[in-house]
Order: structure tokens, then sequence, then C-alpha cells
């Protein structure tokens, strides 16, 4: 993958290449709600989809592959979280880390 970029509204955020098939993304986000969807999709050089991490219209974050939505932890409107994505395309795995 040479730049992978991720999306949110207007926000671009440029990927860091690691080890080889490995990029990561890392920012700070916040959603001032708990009841509107509002999230970052990482995808590679050709424009596919790797992972979305999201603050969920139910209060929780959550992922999607693609293929599959998991909802893994509560967050509060107006608090900063700190979150790192290891992405493996080649693998089709990521690693997600939320500092809360």
């Amino acid at each position: 993958m040479s730049g992978p970029v991720a999306r949110t509204h207007d926000l671009t955020i440029l990927g860091t290449k690691l080890a080889p098939g490995e990029t990561s993304v890392t920012f700070k986000a916040m959603a001032p709600q708990t009841d509107r969807v509002s999230g970052l999709h990482v995808r590679d050089g050709s424009n596919n989809s790797a992972v979305t991490v999201a603050f969920g219209s139910d209060g929780a974050f959550y992922t999607y592959d693609g293929t599959t939505n998991t909802t893994f932890h509560t967050y509060s409107p107006g608090v900063w979280y700190a979150i790192k994505i290891v992405v493996r395309p080649v693998d089709d795995t990521f690693d997600l880390y939320i500092i809360i």
C-alpha cells in the first residue's frame, strides 16, 4: 500500500507505513452526542475499505470490517479519545487501540 488515506467528513489523515503490508493511523476523536454515527474509514491504495471505527448512535464504539459490525465499548459525549489502528490488508486483519 502506498499512501493509504483515511477520511471522516472533511478530515484527511495520512497513514504511516510500518512493516511490509502494515499501516497505522493514529488520531484523536470526540463525538459531541450519542445519537448519531461518526467515524473513520481506513482504505488501501486501491480505495478498498480495510476497516471502519466509529462512535455508534447507541453510545458505543464499533468496528466494521466489510462483513461484521462489532460493538465493544461505550463512549461519553464530549470526551476526546486517542485511537490507533494498525491495518494488515494482506492478512485481512487489524489491531485497534483506544485510550480512554
